[in-house]
Order: structure tokens, then C-alpha cells, then sequence
């Protein structure tokens, strides 16, 4: 759950060329050209590490908009260090007497590179989980309303 509205957690989620302010994975990313009509095409840049395991990959992904908040990523797997990959997720107003926002994601993904058996594809799994549960921690602060600015000093 976000404590934002709807509107502003899609627009920040669909702002492409900025998605490493808001996902702890992401190093870059930048909108390619289109590949068709309704499909966004995004580049990113990933890096993350599982205890002494760190790698940065490469992921491309074409991104359909649904009008219901449904969106839908597929990664394209000739631009990619990824075998295959393929995300689901939907915002919607969770509440409607505060702005608080429900986002659902779903995906599985594969890699191309070898994972050593000490870390696995469980710890890999807990530590893209918690890089997610960051993510919505750093889209409140994205979109906190900035503090006022101080009064003059009651001296």
C-alpha cells in the first residue's frame, strides 16, 4: 500500500527514463522507440547483489498500458541478459477518503547467467522481494508533499 494517489503512483511508475528513483535495482533506463502502437519500450540498466554475488544485466522490456490499471511487461529477450521475463502489475485507489494506492505485481523472470547453488534461486527470490518492498517506501517519498517553508523567527 502507497500513501499517494493512483494518478501520481502511475505517473511515476510510467516515467521511464527515471525508474532508478524508484526501484533500488535499477541503475538506468531510458524509452526507446516505440516497436508498435500502445507498447512503450524500456531499457534498464540493473545491478544487485545476493551476499557476495553482484552482477549488473542489461533488461528490455515492452511495456503495454491497459485503460483498467492493468500493465503488462514483456522482456525482449534480444536486448537483454535475460532468458525470458514476464510482468504483471495494477495501481488503483485503495481508499477513498485518502489518496493510499494498491499496487500489484507479478512476474517471474530468468537470467542468463549462472547463479552459484550456495545462493540459489530462494535467496535471489527474498532479495528482489525486499528491493520491491523498498520501492514503494521510496515512491511515498517521491511524492511527499514538500514541508513548507519556515516562518520568519518569533523572536
Amino acid at each position: 500500500m502507497v500513501n499517494a494517489s493512483a494518478a501520481d503512483v502511475t505517473a511515476l511508475l510510467h516515467d521511464y527514463d527515471h525508474l532508478d528513483g524508484v526501484f533500488p535495482l535499477v541503475v538506468s533506463s531510458q524509452r526507446l522507440d516505440t516497436p508498435g502502437a500502445g507498447i512503450e519500450r524500456v531499457a534498464t540498466r540493473m545491478r544487485g547483489c545476493v551476499l557476495f554475488f553482484c552482477r549488473e544485466l542489461e533488461h528490455t522490456l515492452d511495456i503495454h498500458e491497459q485503460a483498467s490499471g492493468w500493465s503488462r511487461g514483456t522482456t525482449v529477450t534480444t536486448h537483454s541478459d535475460m532468458k525470458f521475463g514476464h510482468f504483471y502489475w495494477h495501481i488503483a485507489a485503495a481508499d477513498a477518503d485518502r489518496p493510499r494506492t494498491r499496487i500489484r505485481l507479478d512476474g517471474r523472470f530468468q537470467p542468463e547467467l549462472h547463479i552459484p547453488p550456495v545462493i540459489g534461486p530462494g535467496l535471489m527470490r527474498r532479495a528482489i522481494e525486499r528491493e520491491l518492498r523498498a520501492s514503494v517506501r521510496r515512491i511515498e517519498d517521491a511524492l511527499a508533499a514538500p514541508e513548507p517553508p519556515a516562518g520568519p523567527d518569533p523572536q
